[in-house]
């Protein structure tokens, strides 16, 4: 019996890569914070913070210079 992907790749664009990212890195951090694992938050907060960077460029419109 094939194994059958719930949602196939041709379904998910580089935007919901990216929001997924930020959410899961963000809470990812906010754990390790709370663990003292300073040096494993800072590298998720940037994750964080270049996924949500990413995904601000992407929602403005493009003559917004």
């Amino acid at each position: 019996m094939p194994k059958q992907d719930p949602v196939g790749w041709d379904d998910i664009n580089a935007e919901d890569v990216a929001a997924y990212v930020r959410d899961v890195s963000e809470q990812l951090a906010n754990m390790a914070r709370q663990m003292g694992l300073d040096a494993i938050a800072q590298p998720l907060e940037q994750a964080h913070l270049a996924a949500r960077q990413l995904l601000q460029e992407k929602a403005a419109p493009e003559d917004a210079a």
